[in-house]
């Protein structure tokens, strides 16, 4: 009876991952401008004394993968923007070309606080030809013992060319 059990939810979990990875049909592009999130601290647990919640300072890594096979795509703004909505930094001298299949990575430290929670990179790219739209992501981290937290957000397209 265990084995039945078992095997009926491994078929079960086996066909969800199946239906949840079937990826979407993409267009081709010659550039956007895509927002990704950028959470520098994360709120949990329970509210202080001051009436402010716990956080958590996070390391965060921004990936800009270029997924086209044939052709390059030339990143040509990167500005980092705090919980106002203000610009905190532009970052646009490390904008550069990437290959087919490169990727530019961008780092914000455990240490800075000048984003907030609600903080966001604005990245714009263009190409000279019709590209597959490149993967950005932002993996962010905080390893402590006994625990650790790790996540991450995904871009998405604000403006097309």
């Amino acid at each position: 009876m265990t084995k039945k059990i078992s095997f009926v939810l491994i078929a079960l979990f086996s066909s969800v991952f199946v239906f949840t990875k079937t990826p979407d049909a993409q267009a081709l592009t010659t550039g956007n401008t895509v927002y990704i999130p950028i959470y520098s601290h994360v709120y949990h647990g329970n509210v202080d004394w001051t009436k402010k919640p716990e956080s958590k300072q996070m390391a965060v890594m921004v990936s800009v993968r270029n997924t086209d096979t044939r052709h390059p795509i030339t990143i040509t703004s990167i500005k980092y923007y705090g919980s106002d909505g203000k610009l905190v930094r532009d970052e646009s001298d490390k904008a550069k070309t990437l290959a087919p299949l490169a990727t530019l990575e961008l780092f914000v430290e455990n240490k800075d606080t000048t984003g907030g929670s609600g903080a966001n990179y604005v990245i714009s790219f263009t190409s000279q030809a019709p590209v597959d739209s490149p993967i950005i992501e932002a993996l962010h981290t905080n390893f402590w013992a006994p625990g650790s937290v790790v996540f991450t957000t995904k871009g998405e397209v604000i403006q097309s060319r």
